[in-house]
């Protein structure tokens, strides 16, 4: 999943950020309960004013990734 995320990085350059978090840090695992980022891998997207819109928990694909960052991106 790095090397797909890693590639929707380089292609939708400046349109998402990734956040990684380390679950043995409190205030990380703190975040991750506050999103039900509870497994890994955890996907949460989430719009610049907060908005979570979509939740993907455990494996997936780059396309499927893919498809929820485009359905973000052009909301208005």
């Amino acid at each position: 999943m790095r090397l797909a995320v890693s590639e929707l990085q380089q292609e939708y350059p400046g349109q998402f950020e990734l956040v990684r978090l380390d679950f043995d840090k409190t205030e990380d695992r703190q975040a991750a309960e506050t999103y039900g980022a509870l497994f890994h891998p955890a996907f949460i997207f989430i719009d610049r004013r907060g908005t979570i819109h979509a939740r993907i928990i455990g494996g997936t694909t780059k396309a499927r990734l893919a498809q929820r960052l485009q359905e973000i991106i052009a909301e208005p």
